[in-house]
């Protein structure tokens, strides 16, 4: 598996619990440190879907369109921001058992 996501496993023995369409499928519990290591290499998250326990689709998820006239640091920033509040409100409202799968740009 050659991904974004290679070094991100390597550095921090966090892994994927599985493959959902070919995108990896993390745990919410993981999605602060994923995140994190998604602006740290500038990527923009576009939206993300959560999973219950059978890695079924709830239909709760979230969306970011890109702007183009931010900077790409501005949009990093902005899509990471918009995930992370989504997912620790997710968590606080539904638990942590749960998976997410993030859509990168």
């Amino acid at each position: 598996m050659c991904t974004i996501y290679d070094e991100f496993i390597k550095k921090y023995s966090i892994y994927p619990v599985g493959n959902v369409s070919s995108l990896a499928c993390w745990r919410l519990k993981d999605a602060k440190n994923v995140l994190n290591w998604l602006k740290t290499n500038n990527q923009i998250v576009l939206g993300g879907d959560i999973l219950d326990l059978q890695k079924n689709y709830t239909y709760d998820s979230w969306f970011y369109n890109y702007n183009h006239s931010k900077t790409l640091v501005e949009n990093v920033n902005t899509s990471i921001d918009i995930a992370l509040d989504y997912t620790t409100n997710y968590v606080r409202n539904n638990g942590k058992e749960y998976y997410v799968v993030f859509v990168l740009n």
